[in-house]
């Protein structure tokens, strides 16, 4: 039905030298990761997504209010949270928990829990309530997936 995305400082993939510093992110001894770049560059490109400067943290309620009320509301973040102040983290969770006493709300998130892997969890919030359950585990830069249960 639709997506927004939220970031404090949105890559604009028409301007070449923001996608050479984006590419330049990309380890280089990590081909399949430029390639999956690549890709994903082009796919957006094809149909870009809506992305607004903002801060998550303060900004998502927002954003959840403006989505439309006969959809499923879901929130994605990978390798995001990590980034944020533990104050903007604890923000952001209590922005998805305070509106889901409106409307049920789901939050899938890929954040690296440990050195060695990564875990996609599903957050399902409802009436203000929430619980998480590890979906996979998986390489933190893309190259395997463990999906569990």
């Amino acid at each position: 039905a639709g997506r927004r995305g939220i970031d404090l400082h949105p890559i604009d993939l028409e301007d070449p030298e923001e996608e050479l510093w984006l590419r330049a992110l990309v380890w280089p001894d990590h081909t399949g990761r430029q390639e999956r770049l690549t890709e994903a560059v082009g796919i957006a490109r094809e149909s870009p997504p809506s992305i607004e400067r903002g801060d998550a943290s303060a900004d998502l309620p927002q954003l959840l209010a403006e989505a439309p009320a006969d959809t499923t509301l879901c929130v994605y973040g990978s390798y995001t949270l990590y980034q944020f102040p533990r104050e903007s983290v604890i923000a952001t969770f209590k922005a998805m928990q305070a509106a889901s006493r409106q409307r049920e709300l789901h939050f899938l998130g890929i954040e690296a829990y440990s050195p060695a892997w990564a875990e996609l969890r599903w957050t399902h919030y409802s009436a203000g309530e929430r619980e998480v359950r590890v979906l996979a585990r998986c390489s933190p830069h893309g190259r395997w997936l463990e999906w569990i249960d």
